[in-house]
């Protein structure tokens, strides 16, 4: 390799190593377990479906769709390692409807629907399973112009020896990278899983997150984030199944 070659290379990777230290993903989590409590003794737990105690970007086609599908799938006995029986808000009111005798109430909104299953949790389940988003938004860094010396290599002949010869002789320049906006995902999200009749946060995890994607990648949507951030949440649940590994 020659010298002139040699030294693009050198900038070539200095520059990639300035990107890759820009482009990053960050992630902060805090976590709680109660351990006093059996997890094991689980068996049936409500599952209610993701609150978003934030503005859902409305940029993003079928958000909350996706991340209502995604929180299902998570909490699904048969495509996960959890051990409990999952059941639904509608299921608990209509559980409760066949229970009492009671006609079911067919004007009843989801919201409803899942305030009515909470107060009848303690009833005919063990626990209650939340998932909040908390934070779903992109955060722009503004990095101004920027002036910097670089280098590059130009053939010269001189003299050596009586015998004219090329060398290379380094030449430093001044370069200008232009002003220009990162963007970040940010996504943050919180698990609760509660005892149903004392309400007792018996797990909790919140995980929080900004991506700016890599040095040869975009950055991500704030559905996939959101999903991503969730599948993390929930892999951390201690209610696994025996014999398997976390």
């Amino acid at each position: 390799m020659t010298t002139a070659k040699t030294g693009n290379f050198f900038c070539a990777l200095a520059f990639a190593f300035i990107l890759s230290a820009s482009c990053c993903a960050s992630a902060h989590a805090e976590e709680f377990r109660d351990n006093d409590f059996d997890f094991s003794s689980l068996k049936t737990v409500l599952v209610m479906p993701v609150q978003y105690d934030t503005k859902i970007p409305s940029e993003e086609a079928f958000f909350e769709e996706k991340t209502q599908q995604k929180w299902r799938e998570l909490t699904d006995p048969e495509k996960t390692k959890i051990n409990f029986l999952s059941k639904t808000p509608q299921e608990i009111v209509s559980r409760d409807s066949f229970v009492t005798g009671k006609p079911a109430d067919v004007s009843l909104t989801p919201a409803l629907i899942a305030a009515r299953a909470v107060k009848l949790a303690p009833q005919y389940v063990d626990a209650v399973l939340r998932m909040d988003v908390t934070q779903c938004e992109y955060k722009y860094v503004h990095h101004p112009e920027e002036t910097y010396w670089d280098t590059r290599y130009e053939t010269q002949s001189v003299r050596v020896d009586g015998k004219w010869v090329d060398v290379q002789v380094p030449i430093r320049y001044q370069r200008v990278r232009p002003a220009w906006d990162e963007a970040f995902a940010c996504v943050t999200v919180k698990l609760e899983l509660s005892d149903a009749k004392t309400g007792k946060l018996l797990y909790g995890n919140q995980l929080a997150a900004q991506d700016s994607g890599g040095l040869f990648s975009s950055v991500p949507s704030l559905t996939a984030e959101t999903c991503s951030m969730m599948a993390k949440c929930a892999k951390k649940l201690p209610v696994k199944k025996q014999n398997e590994d976390n």
